[in-house]
């Protein structure tokens, strides 16, 4: 009463009153803390569960899209092999010796796992077996890396199987035949790019009238040293070894010269390089133009090509530490013992080739083919049934929808089209009507009005 009296109660008043209005907005400031200070909290911890999330999510990703590339590999590969199964119809057993060969030539050369299939199946395809496909494989991938680019594998694979065949040879047989194919490409100019124009034909021919390989393919390297392409080489070889071989009157002018065409003990017939060398000596002594005339009826116009080769052959050679040029039969002699020590040819190109950076990286590479393809294996296995699966699916769908009958199915498709045209329409509505409330709002807060514009341009 006496503050009131005083003229002072109402400040005390008032001061309650805005007491009691401080003290609920405290607590209401209080509450939107509690509230913040929370929100932020969740949202943290939310974030934080999103980024564990994605990472777990992209991780499992990660491995499912490996696991399947993985799969690819193995899968081409397999695929690759079941095809050399179908066409020489291996076994189990053969199919696996497959594999493993496919996978070795992976891991020793410079040639992946599906090129090594690829070769496995020009072998198939050129009448092997699986099992003499498995022995041949390396060396014609050896001839082809030897062959640096001049031959792809498959041309490699015709190269030394039409050789085995031609000569009745094993499989076993095939890195011999490699090793001499290589020799002569370093020993003359007949080169691994001649060889599917001139090496079949001239090995069938040799091989009927029991000519030696390595005499067939001196006598090619000779012809290819005169500039002679591999086509003619190759005719000019034939014809001579048929003429000398079956042709009465050729063997009458050689005979008449005192010069043997056939062993006297074996009864077959003698090489025709020492045929020629030694109707060279016998002719020797007389004219040009009579020394053409019987080289022609022994040996054909075309064999004269394959004489003049042999009679003109020469060879360099390192002899006691000094570079020297053999001529003739002395040439002959040393090819002849190059070609029979050409063992181990092949395996040395392919080492040196692979003794460099980019041979390293080359078989880097093919490693890791194999590895992926060795991996992927088990993971083609799982994929396998799953994708099978959603095949027979696809295939029950596809046979409902083959099932339905051609008006309901048309009937459907209108529906679909008709469905597309009317949303269309409304998507056209909607997206009009929402440009033009836009483009109201740009010229009001532009300050443009329609009366505006129309005064203007009346």
């Amino acid at each position: 009463m006496a503050l009131n009296n005083l003229g002072l109660g109402f400040v005390f008043t008032a001061r309650d009153l805005a007491s009691a209005k401080m003290a609920h907005l405290e607590r209401q400031f209080g509450s939107l803390d509690e509230r913040v200070t929370g929100g932020a909290a969740r949202m943290s911890s939310a974030f934080r569960q999103l980024g564990v999330g994605l990472a777990v999510f992209t991780a499992g990703a990660a491995v499912v899209a490996g696991s399947l590339a993985l799969a690819n590999a193995a899968g081409r590969f397999e695929q690759g092999l079941a095809a050399v199964g179908a066409v020489t119809r291996a076994t189990t057993q053969q199919l696996r010796m497959l594999r493993d060969a496919a996978i070795e030539a992976g891991s020793v050369t410079q040639f992946s796992p599906d090129e090594a299939v690829e070769g496995l199946q020009s072998l198939a395809t050129a009448g092997q077996t699986a099992e003499q496909a498995t022995r041949t494989l390396i060396p014609v991938l050896d001839l082809a890396a030897g062959s640096l680019g001049q031959l792809g594998v498959a041309q490699a694979a015709e190269a030394v199987v039409g050789t085995l065949n031609a000569y009745g040879m094993s499989a076993d047989q095939a890195a011999s035949v490699t090793d001499r194919l290589l020799r002569i490409t370093q020993l003359s100019n007949f080169q691994a790019r001649d060889f599917e124009a001139g090496l079949a034909k001239a090995a069938a021919a040799g091989s009927v009238f029991g000519q030696e390989l390595n005499d067939v393919l001196i006598t090619m390297g000779l012809l290819r040293n005169r500039n002679i392409d591999a086509s003619s080489s190759s005719t000019a070889f034939r014809e001579a070894v048929r003429r000398v071989g079956a042709e009465s009157r050729a063997q009458q002018a050689i005979l008449g010269a005192g010069v043997d065409i056939f062993d006297q003990q074996s009864g077959r017939m003698r090489s025709i390089v020492d045929i020629m060398l030694d109707f060279a000596d016998v002719t020797r002594g007389m004219s040009e133009e009579e020394r053409n005339r019987r080289v022609a009826t022994a040996f054909g116009a075309r064999g004269l090509l394959a004489f003049n080769a042999i009679l003109n052959a020469s060879f360099t050679t390192m002899r006691d530490g000094r570079e020297v040029t053999l001529q003739g039969a002395e040439a002959i002699e040393a090819l002849r013992q190059e070609m029979g020590n050409a063992g181990g040819t092949a395996q040395s190109f392919r080492e040196q080739l692979l003794d460099t950076f980019e041979g390293q990286k080359t078989l880097v590479q093919g490693l890791v083919q194999t590895l992926a393809v060795v991996l992927g294996e088990p993971f083609a296995a799982v994929f396998k049934p799953i994708v099978g699966a959603l095949a027979s699916l696809l295939s029950g769908l596809i046979r409902a929808i083959q099932a339905v009958p051609a008006p309901i199915k048309k009937l459907f498709a209108g529906l679909a089209v008709g469905a597309g045209v009317f949303l269309t329409l409304v998507g056209g509505v909607i997206a009009a009507k929402a440009a033009v409330a836009l483009l109201a709002i740009g010229f009001k807060a532009l300050g443009i009005t329609l009366g505006g514009v129309m005064a203007t341009l009346l």
